[in-house]
């Protein structure tokens, strides 16, 4: 598939959303599957992108146009067009999580980002008192909120609806998030223990205080897991994968 091969070493950012999203489309029609964490690379890439354009638009709609980092100019209609291309990546990534990745089935434990888990009183906590915008978020997850039950596909789309909604994207690096009060208070010694350990494998991601990228955002989960294996009831199971849509469509808004 080219470009869509995912590097396991280090989250992908694709320079082109729908182009990607169009490979997986025609892959998965000749039987290949996408995996959780191909999925979640192209959510990412898509905020990405979609909040680097809408910058250049809010210059370009003052001054005309406004100057890419090659030296390009591009006028706020070439731009709407860009973002008229990342809507299309956001319907067809909609389509291949409802026609590839929701109907495999495989019991009440499913399989990798899928597999449910019992988080601690943080990750809950972020749920019940984060400001996710008009939505009551606390309400559309009560197996998340009374019993702290979620899988990877429900918790990395909610982190990443609460960034863009609350505009905590770094202006001059779209892939680096500013942690506000609320996330410094539940997750700032996890990201900070993260961030030690990755200096002690030489590596040097360049952050300032209080700043993360979206690649952590899973390893922030993982460290707020206290329940690795969960047999759910059939009531419960049903309730997970309707709490792991209501999240993907969650996503989908909070970039529209």
């Amino acid at each position: 598939m080219g470009e869509t091969k995912v590097d396991k070493r280090a989250p992908k950012i694709y320079d082109d959303p729908l182009v990607a999203a169009e490979q997986f489309n025609e892959a998965c029609k000749q039987g290949q599957k996408m995996t959780g964490a191909q999925y979640s690379e192209l959510v990412n890439s898509i905020c990405h992108h979609d909040g680097l354009w809408m910058k250049r638009l809010a210059t370009a709609s003052k001054k005309g146009s406004t100057k890419l980092s090659d030296g390009t100019e591009v006028s706020a209609k070439e731009i709407m067009a860009k973002l008229n291309e990342l809507s299309k990546a956001k319907k067809l990534l909609a389509t291949l999580y409802r026609s590839n990745i929701k109907t495999r089935k495989r019991g009440n434990n499913g399989e990798g980002f899928k597999k449910p888990f019992v988080v601690d009183k943080n990750m809950r906590e972020f749920v019940m008192n984060g400001r996710f915008g008009e939505y009551d978020v606390a309400k559309m997850f009560p197996l998340l909120t009374r019993k702290g039950v979620a899988n990877v596909a429900i918790l990395t789309p909610l982190f990443c609806a609460y960034i863009k909604m609350n505009n905590l994207n770094l202006e001059k690096d779209r892939q680096k998030v500013r942690m506000d009060e609320l996330l410094q208070k539940l997750f700032g010694k996890t990201v900070a223990e993260i961030l030690r350990e990755r200096k002690k494998q030489n590596k040097d991601d360049k952050l300032g205080p209080n700043e993360f990228t979206y690649w952590i955002i899973q390893s922030i989960v993982k460290h707020h897991k206290v329940e690795k294996e969960v047999s759910l009831s059939p009531e419960d199971a049903a309730e997970l994968l309707k709490e792991t849509e209501i999240a993907h469509d969650l996503l989908v808004q909070s970039k529209s």
